[in-house]
C-alpha cells in the first residue's frame, strides 16, 4: 500500500474515533455503507440529520487527513533534500574527536555531512583569498582533488577543525560561510580581527578558556595570589594582553614575559625574578613543547609556586590545576554555531565564542607539596582530581 494511502486511512480512523458525539460511529458506518441521497430522504428526520452530520464530518476527516499526509510527505521530502555540510580537518585525534561530535549533531538535525581530512603535508596560504584554482602552485594533486570534492558538494557551510583547515577552506573555496573550531589563542587568530576582509564569512569556537573565567578560578583556589606570570611568544601576544587587561579589572597583577622554546631558559629566569605567585600557561606551541613543559613543572615544585595549565593531562603530570573543555563538547558547540549560521546566513553576527562547557582539574598532591590548602568545597567543583594518596 502506498505510504500516502496508509497514512490517509490511519489519519481518518484516528480523527473519527476522537470526534466523540460529533461524529456518531453508526452514522459513519451508514455513510460508508453506500446510502445515497434518495434513500436518505426516506429515513426519519432524526436519522436524516445524523446522516448529514456524518457526511460533513466525514468530509472534514478526509480533508484533514489529506493535510496531515501532505505535511508528513513534506517532512520526508525535506529529509531527502538535506542541505550538505562539509567538515574539513587536519589529521589529528583531537580534531577527529571534535569533528565526530559535530557530525552527530548536524546529522541529527537533518543535514548531509561529509568529513574530509587534509593531507598531512598540505601547505596553507598565509593570506587567505576567496578564489581557488586547481593549478595553484601551493597545492599538490591530492589537495587539489580534495578541495574540488568539497566544493563539488555545494555545502551550505564548511566546518573546520584547526587553524590550518580554516585557512585552507577560506583560501580555496569562496562565498561559503566557514565555522571554525579547535583554534587556540583566538585573539591572535587573523580571522577574528574585524578589519580582515574575510571576517564576515567566519564564526566559531576556540579551545581557549575565557580570561575572566581562568583568573577567577585561580583566585578561588589560591586566594593569596597577587601576581601571576604568563609566558608567551609573538604568536600569542594578543592572547596574553587580553589576560593582563582582565587581571587589571579583577585586582590581580599579570606579568607578561615574551619568550620562545629556543630561548626558554631566559624566560624562566625572568619569571623567577618577577616574584610571581604562580604561572598561567597558555597553549602556544612556540613556547611549550615536551622539552619545555618539564622545567615548568619542576619550577613550580622547587619554588613552591602554582602552575596553571590548559590541559588535564598536565595536571596529572604535576601542574596544580587547569580549566579545560573536552573535544566532544567543543564539537557540539561548533555544530550549534553552524546551525545558526545556516539559518541566518550571517556568520559575522555570531563571531567568536569561548567554550560553554568548562571542566576543572586539580592535583591535590601538588597542592600539598607547595604548601597550598584547598577547601573541600573548591575540590568538589573539580571534575578531575589527581594525586590523591
Amino acid at each position: 500500500m502506498p505510504i500516502t494511502t496508509a497514512l490517509g486511512t490511519t489519519c481518518v480512523r484516528l480523527i473519527c474515533e476522537t470526534a466523540g458525539e460529533t461524529v456518531p460511529r453508526r452514522s459513519v458506518v451508514v455513510r460508508c455503507g453506500g446510502i445515497g441521497a434518495r434513500d436518505a430522504l426516506m429515513l426519519p428526520r432524526e436519522l436524516r440529520m445524523r446522516h448529514r452530520l456524518a457526511a460533513c464530518s466525514w468530509n472534514a476527516c478526509r480533508f484533514l487527513a489529506i493535510g496531515v499526509c501532505v505535511g508528513v510527505c513534506g517532512i520526508f521530502q525535506a529529509k531527502v533534500e538535506a542541505e550538505p555540510v562539509a567538515i574539513l580537518l587536519t589529521s589529528h585525534d583531537a580534531y577527529r574527536s571534535a569533528a565526530a561530535a559535530a557530525e552527530k549533531v548536524l546529522t541529527e538535525k537533518g543535514h548531509q555531512v561529509t568529513l574530509y581530512e587534509l593531507p598531512r603535508q598540505a601547505s596553507v596560504a598565509t593570506v587567505p583569498s576567496s578564489s581557488w584554482s586547481a593549478e595553484d602552485s601551493s597545492l599538490d594533486a591530492e589537495m587539489a582533488d580534495l578541495m574540488e570534492r568539497v566544493e563539488g558538494t555545494k555545502p551550505v557551510a564548511i566546518v573546520t577543525m584547526g587553524e590550518r583547515a580554516t585557512l585552507m577552506a577560506l583560501a580555496r573555496i569562496g562565498e561559503v560561510p566557514v565555522v571554525y573550531s579547535m583554534v587556540t589563542n583566538a585573539p591572535d587568530f587573523v580571522l577574528t580581527q574585524p578589519d580582515h576582509p574575510l571576517h564576515s564569512w567566519v564564526a566559531g569556537v576556540t579551545t581557549d578558556i575565557q580570561p575572566k573565567t581562568q583568573l577567577e578560578w585561580i583566585a578561588k583556589v589560591q586566594p593569596q595570589a597577587r601576581t601571576i606570570g604568563v609566558l608567551h611568544s609573538q604568536r600569542s601576544q594578543q592572547t596574553a594582553e587580553a589576560i593582563r587587561r582582565t587581571g587589571d579589572g579583577l585586582g590581580l597583577k599579570v606579568v607578561l614575559i615574551e619568550t620562545s622554546r629556543d630561548d626558554f631558559a631566559k624566560g624562566m629566569e625572568e619569571l623567577t625574578r618577577s616574584g610571581c605567585d604562580g604561572l598561567l600557561m597558555i597553549s602556544d606551541a612556540q613556547v611549550y613543547t615536551r622539552e619545555t613543559v618539564k622545567p615548568v613543572l619542576l619550577w613550580g615544585l622547587r619554588q613552591k609556586k602554582s602552575v596553571w595549565t590548559f590541559s588535564s593531562n598536565l595536571v596529572k603530570s604535576g601542574a596544580l590545576g587547569s580549566l579545560y573543555a573536552d573535544y566532544s563538547s567543543i564539537g557540539r558547540q561548533t555544530a550549534d554555531i553552524a546551525l545558526r549560521v545556516i539559518k541566518t546566513g550571517k556568520a559575522s553576527k555570531i563571531g567568536l565564542e569561548y567554550p560553554k562547557e568548562v571542566k576543572k582539574a586539580i592535583n591535590e598532591r601538588t597542592a600539598s607539596m607547595i604548601g597550598l590548602s584547598i577547601s573541600t568545597l573548591v575540590l568538589n567543583e573539580a571534575q578531575s582530581l589527581y594525586g590523591k594518596e
